[in-house]
């Protein structure tokens, strides 16, 4: 089987509330304390033709370490290139915080 999400730790709280919901199939209510997961490019790929708009292509790729998104819509072509050795993304005071790491 080829890799798509792997979850290698996960700490996560649902509530008796969210719980019934769940099983009513009304929503979810979840809180996620710790998370390492990794996607392949396969599944990342999945995910954006799936969950975009109908007029765009995106598409990732990812080569020697660096992750490199390109979307095309109305005869324009967007590339950007996460060239870094890892990412992390942190929830703040003020909104979220996407930052690359360096090699240690």
């Amino acid at each position: 089987m080829d890799e798509g999400i792997r979850i290698d730790d996960i700490a996560f709280e649902i509530s008796p509330t969210g719980l019934v919901s769940l099983l009513d199939e009304k929503g979810l209510e979840l809180k996620v304390n710790r998370l390492d997961l990794s996607i392949s490019e396969a599944a990342l790929n999945s995910l954006l033709e799936r969950y975009t708009p109908a007029d765009t292509a995106p598409a990732a790729s990812v080569e020697g370490g660096q992750l490199t998104l390109t979307n095309s819509r109305e005869g324009a072509t967007s590339k950007i290139e996460l060239g870094s050795p890892g990412l992390r993304l942190e929830v703040t005071g003020s909104g979220l915080r996407l930052r690359t790491e360096t090699e240690s």
